[in-house]
């Protein structure tokens, strides 16, 4: 069917607009970029900033009879620390793991993971954390979900002499022979903050874990 007249107009005009607005378009990103580096340089002035982070994994399958297991485990974790000038500072950090077990009693799977972070800014210094875990286990009576194998404990701290807080926070989680856990910390002392986590899974034949951590100085 043959395109209207009036259809072809209207598509003449918005492509007309198109072409004629990129030259400004252009402009305004070269602006844009101009203010951005200038940005960056007062701000490398005044603090900084850090980050860091980790993972890794494992995979093992053996074969045993007729029967096939299959074992994977895996982890990650990462931190991240910021600071602004002022004396303002803010830390915190995560992990977690996951372990999973196919065998032929059926399916084991363990979840844990924590975190724990600090702000220490304006006279007010703080620090908490938290974590948990749960397993799971897939067979052929059903799913059974059990959280007593997983726990979570995390705190917070204030020094005062020091001006900092911290936390931190774990858990792990576990069902048959999987296992996973993780955890994480934050502190804020001064005008520096940090924060770091990791977290590991395993079964009965592989291991994976990884962190990271990171700070800056103001």
């Amino acid at each position: 069917m043959a395109t209207s007249t009036p259809c072809r107009l209207a598509i003449s005009v918005i492509l007309l607009c198109c072409f004629s607005l990129l030259p400004l378009a252009h402009a305004r990103l070269l602006l844009s970029d101009k203010n951005t580096l200038n940005d960056s340089k007062a701000f490398s002035i005044k603090g900084g900033d850090g980050a860091g982070g980790g993972r890794g994994f494992g995979v093992s399958i053996s074969h045993g009879g007729h029967d096939i297991s299959i074992g994977i485990g895996g982890g990650f974790g990462g931190g991240a620390g910021t600071t602004r000038g002022g004396g303002a500072s803010v830390g915190g950090g995560a992990g977690g793991g996951v372990g999973i077990d196919v065998g032929h009693g059926g399916v084991d799977v363990g979840i844990g993971g924590g975190g724990g972070a600090a702000v220490n800014g304006g006279g007010v210094h703080a620090g908490g954390g938290g974590g948990g875990g749960v397993g799971v286990h897939i067979g052929r009576g059903g799913v059974s979900i059990s959280t007593g194998g997983g726990g979570g404990a995390g705190g917070g701290e204030s020094a005062g002499s020091s001006g900092g807080g911290f936390g931190g926070g774990n858990g792990v989680g576990r069902a048959g022979n999987a296992v996973g856990g993780g955890g994480g910390s934050g502190s804020a002392i001064g005008s520096s903050g940090s924060g770091g986590g990791s977290g590991v899974g395993s079964t009965s034949s592989a291991i994976g874990g990884g962190s990271g951590s990171g700070g800056g100085q103001g």
